[in-house]
């Protein structure tokens, strides 16, 4: 592919990154990661950040911010997986009340994406955040993201 291509498909994947259609939007998110794009960074991380999106566009978008790298997407990583309880990768059936099962799925794609993006991330930074998330101790300190 050449330079011109690359430009190409960069500038159209910033176009389609809040592509109404899934495909379309996945594909940008996609295109982004691999050229690691950092001009992207903050609006993936404004996609990561906003709970109105779908749980598996925040997904497709933390292991996008974990490829592409850097310190912002760190910190957002970091952050976006300290407000979920590793417990949600262990518990995914509970019982209710009545004894009827209900799937707890939710934030279950997103912290496997984040737990996958910090893993390519790939610094003892990042496999310490790891080893106290899946420990339940991770505590996040605001001061250094200044």
């Amino acid at each position: 592919m050449s330079d011109t291509s690359d430009t190409y498909d960069v500038q159209a994947a910033m176009l389609n990154i809040d592509h109404p259609e899934f495909l379309k939007r996945k594909a940008a998110i996609q295109t982004l990661a691999r050229a690691k794009h950092e001009p992207a960074i903050p609006h993936l991380i404004a996609i990561l950040y906003d709970i109105k999106q779908h749980e598996r566009v925040r997904a497709i978008v933390a292991r996008a911010l974990g490829k592409i790298g850097g310190r912002d997407a760190y910190y957002a990583l970091v952050n976006a997986l300290s407000h979920i309880d590793p417990a949600t990768l262990k518990q995914q059936v509970a019982f209710t009340q009545d004894s009827s099962e209900t799937y707890q799925l939710h934030n279950t794609m997103l912290a496997v994406a984040l737990t996958v993006a910090l893993k390519a991330v790939n610094t003892p930074e990042a496999r310490k955040v790891l080893r106290l998330w899946h420990s339940g101790k991770l505590k996040i300190d605001t001061s250094e993201q200044t």
